[in-house]
C-alpha cells in the first residue's frame, strides 16, 4: 500500500517497524515534529510530538520495540539541543531535553530493555565529538547524563546507533578531515 506522509520540508525523516509490521514515520514541518503510523492497511492521523515556536527542528528519528513502544529524538536549530519523547504501554511521556553542550545530528535505537540516543556536540571539547545517553524501556525512565563516546582530535559527525539483543549500543560515525577526499567511517561500542 503506497501512502503519502505529507511534509514540505527538506529535512531528514525517520522510519521504524514494530513486531506486528506497523510502520512509524517521524518528520519535521518547520517548528513541528509529527508522527504517523501505518497500521491495519492505512495511515493514521498525524500526531504532534512537539512544537517549537521559536525555531526549526531537524533530524527527527524514531525507534520502536517489538511491543510497539515508541522512542523519538530530534534537535532544535535555534538552541542546538537534542530532545526526546516516548510512548510506553500506550502512554506518552513528557518532552525531555537529553543533550549537553552545542548538540546536533542525533539518532536513537532500542534494544530488549534499553534505549540509546547519540549526537554530535561541543561539550567540554574543542571540536564536535559523539555523545550518548541510555535509559530503560520502562515508562518515565530517566536518561543517563551525556557521556563522551570516543575522544578524537578531528571533528566527529553524523552518528548512527543500533542496539543488539544484549542491550549493547553500536555507533558508527564519520570523522571530518580538513583534506578534500579524506573520508572514513568509524565504529565504536
Amino acid at each position: 500500500n503506497n501512502g503519502r506522509v505529507f511534509s514540505e520540508e527538506k529535512r531528514p525523516v525517520g522510519i521504524a517497524v514494530d513486531g506486528s509490521d506497523n510502520i512509524y514515520v517521524i518528520y519535521v514541518e518547520k517548528s513541528q515534529i509529527s508522527l504517523r503510523i501505518f497500521s491495519g492497511g492505512s495511515w493514521g492521523a498525524a500526531f504532534l510530538l512537539a512544537d517549537w515556536r521559536s525555531g526549526d527542528c531537524d533530524s527527527a528519528r524514531v525507534a520502536v520495540d517489538s511491543l510497539g513502544n515508541i522512542f523519538t529524538c530530534w534537535w532544535t536549530l535555534d538552541s542546538y539541543t537534542v530532545h526526546s519523547r516516548a510512548r510506553v504501554d500506550g502512554v506518552w511521556e513528557d518532552l525531555r531535553h537529553i543533550s549537553a553542550g552545542q548538540a546536533k545530528f542525533c539518532d536513537i535505537a532500542v534494544g530488549t530493555n534499553s534505549v540509546f540516543a547519540c549526537w554530535t556536540a561541543r561539550h567540554n571539547t574543542t571540536v564536535y565529538q559523539i555523545f550518548y545517553v541510555r535509559r530503560s524501556t520502562s515508562l518515565n525512565a530517566e536518561w543517563t547524563k551525556p557521556q563522551l563516546m570516543y575522544r578524537g582530535s578531528h571533528k566527529q559527525q553524523v552518528p548512527a546507533v543500533e542496539v543488539d539483543s544484549s542491550d549493547i549500543a553500536h555507533i558508527a560515525f564519520t570523522p571530518a578531515y580538513e583534506e578534500a577526499g579524506m573520508r572514513m567511517v568509524r565504529y565504536c561500542r
